[in-house]
């Protein structure tokens, strides 16, 4: 009879696979419920369950506090529950909760932590590897640190053969600062920001990039760690002037000096304190066909015997130039040996108007003036006041074309003499006759 069924089961199977399916469906419905009431709980680990700290409304959160470092990223758990409520929740569902209630200051916490259920799964944590996590809490705030420029050993690479350079001084970053975003106790270890210069090739004028290689300083000691900082930017304009080296012999001008004087001759005899200067200009600048350079004037109304002039470098070189040999200031000094000074005094009656008016009379009121001459020995001890010509233009001191007393400037020159030049004896560098001008009579 057993055979007979078996082999009538046997039959049945191998007409119908459909049946062989629902059978198999069967099966295992009836064990899931068999296990269900004979089994109802089961205990279940779970891995890698994200940890998260939670400062919302806390002390810390109202205080600018924030977390800046936590020892752990992740935790393991064992549960156990009903076999309807854990049996196919996963690591995804939970989370691992530490609460800062009692952070008040910055500093390092040891926070315990709880095991969330973002599905609302009824279970009990029967085993926790391990249920505290440390954390770090600190003060967010911000700086402002000037950029420098660092120029590394082969940083950058000048073709110096046309005599270039570059200035480590003259090179500049924009924007010229950052702002520095982090931790309190990191943000104030930051003493200042450098952008590293280097350039991967020969430049021979002035160049400019953009640079993201910005590194933060503690002294002289770089800081590795910024991964808790954030930059208001990280992009910057590096700007490297190559200069053009010259070397410029220093002139003069000589101003206001007599008609009949050898202003050649009396600049052969000025003494340099500088006879050659050393400057430097960007590309954009330098004029490479000049040889020398105009420092200023020199007014003979205002030259004694030896006088000293002084010349500012601010004011004489040109614009972008620089010296390179520290010169900032030039003395110039004015020829003494075997000269003489002596004080004559030029009537009035003697000076003469030059390009005067024909419908004008010209009345000197001035009785004289009281000069200093001075010039070679020889030619003063024989200076007499027949030597010395007193005039006044009237094309260089214009008149108003109406009657009335003028202050117009008196030139002197001495004719015979070209190495003799004045000034007056009132320190005034161009003295001034009082002129009464009235109509000429028909």
């Amino acid at each position: 009879m057993i055979k007979k069924i078996t082999s009538y089961i046997t039959r049945l199977f191998e007409k119908d696979f459909s049946i062989k399916i629902a059978s198999i469906i069967a099966a295992v419905v009836i064990w899931f419920a068999v296990s269900i009431s004979v089994y109802p709980v089961m205990s279940k680990p779970l891995n890698n369950i994200p940890v998260e700290i939670n400062i919302e409304g806390t002390f810390a959160e109202a205080n600018d506090l924030r977390v800046i470092f936590q020892s752990r990223e992740f935790v393991g758990i064992t549960i156990t529950g009903q076999r309807g409520q854990i049996g196919n929740l996963n690591a995804s569902e939970l989370v691992a909760v530490a609460r800062a209630d009692n952070v008040r200051t910055p500093g390092s916490y040891s926070l315990r932590l709880e095991i969330e259920c973002k599905t609302g799964r009824q279970f009990d944590v029967i085993e926790f590897n391990d249920s505290l996590v440390t954390v770090i809490f600190d003060e967010i705030i911000t700086k402002e640190f000037e950029i420098k420029p660092q120029i590394d050993s082969g940083g950058v690479s000048v073709s110096l053969t046309t005599g270039l350079m570059v200035d480590p001084d003259d090179i500049s970053v924009s924007p010229e600062t950052v702002a520095v975003t982090g931790p309190k106790s990191m943000v104030d270890r930051v003493t200042e920001a450098r952008i590293r210069v280097a350039v991967d090739q020969d430049i021979s004028q002035t160049y400019e990039y953009v640079s993201s290689d910005l590194s933060l300083y503690s002294g002289t000691l770089p800081i590795i760690d910024t991964e808790n900082l954030t930059f208001s930017r990280t992009q910057f304009n590096v700007y490297i002037p190559v200069m053009h080296r010259q070397t410029l012999e220093p002139v003069v001008r000589v101003t206001n000096a007599p008609d009949s004087f050898n202003t050649e001759a009396f600049i052969e005899k000025l003494v340099f304190s500088d006879s050659a200067l050393e400057v430097a200009a960007p590309s954009e600048f330098v004029k490479p066909t000049i040889s020398t350079i105009d420092i200023g004037e020199i007014n003979m109304r205002e030259v004694d015997i030896g006088t000293v002039f002084t010349f500012n470098a601010d004011d004489f070189l040109p614009a972008g130039y620089q010296t390179l040999d520290g010169v900032r200031t030039v003395t110039v000094t004015c020829p003494s040996e075997g000269l003489s000074k002596i004080e004559r005094h030029i009537p009035g009656w003697s000076i003469q108007f030059v390009n005067a008016q024909p419908q004008y009379e010209y009345n000197m009121i001035s009785s004289g003036f009281m000069l200093f001459f001075m010039g070679p020995n020889d030619v003063i001890n024989q200076l007499t006041e027949s030597d010395i010509t007193a005039t006044i233009d009237i094309l260089k001191n214009p008149f108003d074309m109406t009657v009335g007393d003028y202050k117009p400037i008196v030139e002197f020159s001495i004719p015979a003499h070209d190495n003799v030049w004045y000034t007056s004896s009132d320190g005034s560098p161009s003295p001034k006759a009082t002129v009464n001008v009235t109509l000429r009579e028909e």
